[in-house]
């Protein structure tokens, strides 16, 4: 039996382990067998390893994959330059059967760039035999922070998000249909201005994205300022503060609900390229339901 289920879930801010590797060229044909493993957990916190191992085209296949770890060969030219190794592994991590779910994989010239879409710590990244160098720059949270005034995001920008997980079945898809904001500030007082908040400068934006954090739906691409921002909602006095809502109801502004597919790797996000640590509490809440076999 099919059910709809009512779901409410605050937007947070998901830390997962980010890992760089640096490569190096190839000289004669040395990296042919060589290898680094990583690590990856998925949206339950199971860890999985992944084993990277190097095949020189015209050399033996030196395959040194063991035990648990899932395999991922990378074929290179002999003399391949640092900056082709990175691509083609770059290339080899997203082929690989499930890992985009697990891991946005980015980088420029001769780096592999590895972030955990889920906020675990994870096993560190680490050479085998490749030489080459490797650095976990951000540790895994094992929280999700949803309060969005907690740090400054500058002009790069915090992204918090809502993706389908940890539901009744695993990355359930899910249909939005409201989006609240809440905001709380102990300096608001006329109903017109934000008291401690930063001034809105580079925007907020409230969009849908694709698994390459491409945006695919876009419900606000530039909220520049506080007057913009408290023009969309009211404000009330409660628990003897000042609190701010903003309301967007999804199926009249866009037409209908908004589907979020987890299996596709989607997610809600809001963007914001402000500092907003003036404020007491700046929450997004999304609002929608669920399928679930009963």
């Amino acid at each position: 039996m099919q059910l709809s289920k009512v779901f409410s879930q605050a937007m947070g801010k998901i830390v997962g382990e980010k890992s760089t590797v640096t490569a190096n060229t190839d000289v004669a044909g040395a990296t042919n067998g060589h290898s680094f493993k990583f690590y990856l957990k998925n949206e339950s916190g199971t860890e999985q390893g992944y084993w990277v191992w190097y095949h020189v085209t015209g050399l033996a296949e030196l395959n040194p994959v063991t035990g648990v770890f899932r395999g991922i060969e990378v074929t290179i030219a002999s003399g391949a330059t640092d900056a082709v190794i990175a691509a083609a592994t770059r290339a080899a991590l997203i082929a690989t059967a499930g890992l985009i779910l697990l891991a946005l994989i980015t980088g420029a010239t001769n780096q592999i760039i590895i972030t955990d879409r889920w906020p675990f710590d994870t096993t560190n990244i680490a050479d085998v035999d490749t030489g080459y160098a490797f650095a976990t720059t951000t540790a895994g949270s094992a929280t999700v922070a949803t309060n969005m005034n907690l740090d400054a995001s500058g002009a790069a920008g915090l992204d918090f998000v809502i993706r389908p997980w940890r539901g009744p079945s695993t990355l359930t898809p899910i249909y939005l249909r409201q989006l609240q904001i809440t905001i709380s500030d102990s300096a608001f007082t006329d109903g017109t201005t934000f008291g401690a908040i930063a001034g809105l400068t580079n925007g907020i934006a409230i969009w849908v994205r694709d698994i390459n954090q491409v945006p695919i739906q876009i419900f606000a691409s530039a909220i520049k300022n506080n007057t913009s921002l408290i023009s969309l909602g009211r404000y009330v006095q409660a628990m003897s503060a000042l609190v701010w809502y903003i309301n967007f109801d999804l199926v009249t502004d866009f037409g209908g609900e908004i589907p979020i597919d987890g299996a596709l790797g989607q997610e809600l996000c809001f963007h914001c390229a402000d500092d907003l640590t003036g404020l007491t509490g700046f929450y997004c809440t999304a609002m929608g339901h669920y399928t679930s076999t009963l």
